[in-house]
């Protein structure tokens, strides 16, 4: 008897992107999260391409938090690399 196809890869990707969201206001550890983040989530969505997983929507959450933290990041460090000019 098969177990049912599983995407804990999906899983891991939501986790690190939360974390990852969480952590992007605060230190490096957000920016590297939010990159295994995009990375684990589409693995997880490849995974559900070739039928070894079957929780698709999982990966995608993954992936789009995994984005969005890196994107905060980003923003952050723009705007802390501008804001001292902006305020002279």
């Amino acid at each position: 008897m098969s177990l049912p196809p599983q995407n804990r890869i999906g899983l891991a990707s939501v986790i690190c992107g939360v974390v990852g969201l969480v952590l992007s206001f605060t230190h490096w550890l957000g920016l590297g999260l939010g990159v295994l983040g995009v990375v684990l989530g589409a693995v997880g969505l490849s995974r559900v391409k070739h039928g070894l997983a079957t929780n698709k929507h999982t990966a995608e959450f993954g992936l789009l938090l995994g984005a969005m933290a890196v994107v905060c990041w980003v923003a952050i460090l723009v705007a802390a690399r501008l804001l001292p000019e902006a305020l002279t």
